[in-house]
């Protein structure tokens, strides 16, 4: 009798175990999916590798929109799918190819889900939303080299800075970003595997002072000639005034322009504008550069 209720005891033992600790391992067994979007004030984004829970991220959709098409400011985004804990906290890291090697960026999750959030997904098998800052730059100073690509007529090429490449497309034309050098090798300019300059030390990581704002300027022909200038127009819209600060670029390859980026590439700027898309209309004069192509003289 007392060896039966030993075995009787010792089964209810095991239930109970069981009871209590398969839930938990299930249940830490058990993931959710969660959708990611970081989003950062980027034109052109680099080569990047995302992880998610310290799990690379093999598949990334990336977009590009643009905020005002007078302006030309722009917003990038990132975003991605991935299995993760519903009981731990979600970490993103991410990290980018630089001029002179890969380097860590900033992540700053803004909105991660709660537990109820977290609950429905699990029950629904829809994504948790998560979503957050990209900082291109591993500082809050965000900033970057802009070549303005003048491709027109040419077929696929590359450009690039250092080890980061990027494809310009056959035919294409207009702005693209890299991150600054910070170092020899890393500021070496090509073209289509051929070096046609470098980027100056004020204009490395970081910056021994105010970064200047300059962009580059590539003409894949390497024959037309250009001219930039710098318009104003009136208070709150208006007619345009053209500044007598004007520059001339001559059958090469690459030139560093001596105004800022330009809002009208390979385009004239409009003779006036209406008040509707002055960017700062309480101000006395809306302010902005052209560059276009003109007869080599």
């Amino acid at each position: 009798m007392t060896r039966k209720l030993w075995i009787a005891a010792l089964a209810v033992l095991v239930v109970t175990l069981g009871l209590i600790f398969v839930p938990r391992f299930l249940s830490r067994s058990r993931q959710v999916t969660y959708a990611v979007e970081l989003w950062g004030a980027m034109r052109t984004l680099p080569q990047l590798r995302v992880s998610f829970g310290g799990q690379p991220v093999q598949h990334l959709n990336v977009k590009t929109i643009e905020q005002d098409k007078f302006h030309h400011t722009f917003l990038s985004s990132i975003s991605f799918e991935a299995r993760g804990d519903p009981r731990t906290t979600p970490t993103v890291a991410a990290e980018a190819l630089f001029p002179c090697g890969w380097k860590r960026l900033n992540v700053d999750l803004q909105k991660s889900p709660g537990d109820q959030e977290i609950r429905h997904a699990d029950e629904s098998g829809q994504p948790a939303r998560i979503s957050g800052l990209l900082d291109r730059l591993p500082s809050s100073l965000t900033w970057s080299l802009k070549f303005l690509v003048d491709n027109r007529a040419g077929g696929a090429a590359q450009l690039s800075v250092g080890q980061v490449v990027l494809a310009i497309p056959a035919g294409a034309s207009g702005m693209w970003d890299f991150p600054p050098p910070a170092c020899e090798q890393g500021s070496v300019i090509r073209l289509n595997g051929t070096q046609v300059g470098t980027v100056p030390k004020e204009q490395w990581w970081p910056p021994t002072k105010t970064p200047t704002d300059e962009p580059f300027l590539i003409d894949t022909s390497g024959q037309r000639c250009y001219r930039s200038r710098q318009l104003e127009y009136a208070p709150k819209g208006g007619i345009a005034f053209v500044s007598p600060e004007t520059h001339y670029y001559n059958r090469r390859a690459l030139h560093q322009l001596a105004l800022y980026s330009p809002e009208f590439f390979l385009e004239p700027a409009p003779k006036e504008i209406p008040a509707s898309v002055a960017l700062f209309p309480e101000l006395q004069a809306e302010v902005v550069h052209e560059l276009i192509e003109v007869p080599c003289g």
